[in-house]
């Protein structure tokens, strides 16, 4: 199953390894984002957004970061696996 993260972007759910709501910054989390960016690992639009998306591929060990306007609540409802497997910044 895929679930759709916004501006025509889908990401297979079992691919997503983490969603981390960006409504509610700490610093940790603004210098993990910045982090993703500078590594060139971030997908999508900063303004605007509401959730990060971390997920890696099972053949690669990199991780990618995908920026949605959508929120975590919505993409937490979207998702149909176990959901403790997802580590989850709420």
């Amino acid at each position: 199953m895929h679930i759709h993260l916004g501006n025509g972007v889908s990401v297979p759910e079992d691919e997503i390894l983490c969603l981390i709501d960006l409504t509610r910054q700490t610093k940790d989390t603004q210098i993990f984002l910045q982090s993703l960016k500078d590594m060139g690992c971030t997908v999508g639009r900063e303004e605007g957004s509401s959730t990060l998306v971390l997920t890696q591929r099972p053949e690669e060990s990199a991780c990618r970061a995908f920026l949605s306007m959508i929120s975590v609540a919505t993409l937490k409802a979207r998702c149909h696996h176990v959901l403790d497997d997802i580590c989850q910044n709420t």
